[in-house]
């Protein structure tokens, strides 16, 4: 339920913009796209809102959400992303350099008590990509590589993962 009550608060300071979600400089405040990997580990649909705008890097906060690529292949999993990222360059061609701490949601089963449950795993996503984007806002692309750093009780787990995009930025 905690996951939830975050995910919204998320949402909220993304939407909680005023006028056309442009800066008085004509610069897109708003981004929104699909994504494969990055933050959402597999496909997930990604909000983005820039709060620090500056000639030459921004500073941004984003949220989604995300499942598996199939049900048949694997239980149902569900991915809420929460991050910020720092974009640097001055052209239409930035750095993108992310951090996200994702709940990952996955039903399981247990033999010894024949039933099903849903397990709540956090994971921290670090990325770095090229990111292609107007200053002004339209279609907007991002590829690059991003790990799972996954800590439980046991053990770690780090592996590296892909982070594609393409959206529209306003």
């Amino acid at each position: 339920m905690r996951i939830w009550i975050i995910w919204l608060l998320g949402i909220s300071a993304l939407a909680s913009g005023q006028g056309n979600g442009s800066d008085h400089a004509g610069r897109a405040r708003n981004t929104v796209q699909l994504s494969y990997g990055g933050a959402g580990v597999h496909f997930s649909i990604i909000c983005e809102r820039l709060l620090v705008s500056r000639p030459a890097w921004n500073v941004g906060v984003k949220t989604g959400l995300g499942t598996s690529i199939s049900p048949a292949l694997s239980p149902p999993e569900f991915t809420v992303p929460l991050g910020g990222y720092i974009l640097y360059g001055k052209g239409n061609s930035k750095l993108d350099m992310g951090f996200s701490l994702t709940g990952y949601l996955m039903w399981q089963y247990a033999h010894e008590m024949e039933r099903r449950f849903m397990e709540f795993q956090p994971l921290i996503i670090p990325s770095l990509a090229y990111r292609y984007q107007k200053n002004e806002g339209g279609f907007m692309f991002r590829a690059g590589l991003s790990s799972i750093l996954h800590i439980n009780g046991i053990s770690a787990t780090f592996a590296p993962w892909v982070d594609l995009g393409v959206g529209y930025a306003f």
